[in-house]
């Protein structure tokens, strides 16, 4: 599948336009590593309007956790919580995460991790900010599936 050029060692925190747009079949991959002292990161897939459609928060100072939210009108929605944290801190780690019709789809290190439904619209989705207690090594946008030739 062809890609745009990764854009390698970019500095955190990291904020870029989602690259080719957001579609349903869209896949970005995160390959970086958390720090030694890590207590946190962040993704999240911005809107137009600064909601966020998609805010993705392992956190190992609360029990080694990962919150998924959606901020609308600058409030928070519920949190969904996982507990299967596949993340460690010093240990690289690559996270791909793609747009589905009905939600994100999450996979690190190649295993299916979690789905998290969409509670806006993700065709409103326009940047992608990382940031937190971590190295970034590459970011890459992938096309949908559909735009392929």
């Amino acid at each position: 599948m062809a890609s745009f050029a990764p854009i390698y060692n970019p500095s955190v925190p990291f904020e870029s336009a989602i690259l080719g747009g957001i579609t349903e079949g869209k896949r970005v991959t995160i390959q970086g590593q958390a720090h030694g002292y890590a207590k946190q990161f962040a993704i999240n897939f911005v809107c137009y309007n600064n909601d966020i459609a998609f805010h993705f928060n392992p956190r190992f100072n609360e029990g080694n956790v990962i919150v998924c939210n959606t901020m609308q009108h600058k409030n928070w929605g519920s949190e969904e919580r996982r507990h299967n944290m596949p993340f460690q801190r010093n240990t690289y780690f690559d996270i791909a995460i793609q747009v589905l019709g009905h939600a994100f789809q999450v996979t690190v290190n190649g295993q299916h991790l979690l789905e998290y439904r969409h509670r806006v619209s993700y065709q409103t989705i326009q940047s992608l900010q990382v940031n937190g207690d971590l190295n970034l090594n590459c970011v890459t946008f992938y096309p949908s599936v559909s735009t392929l030739c």
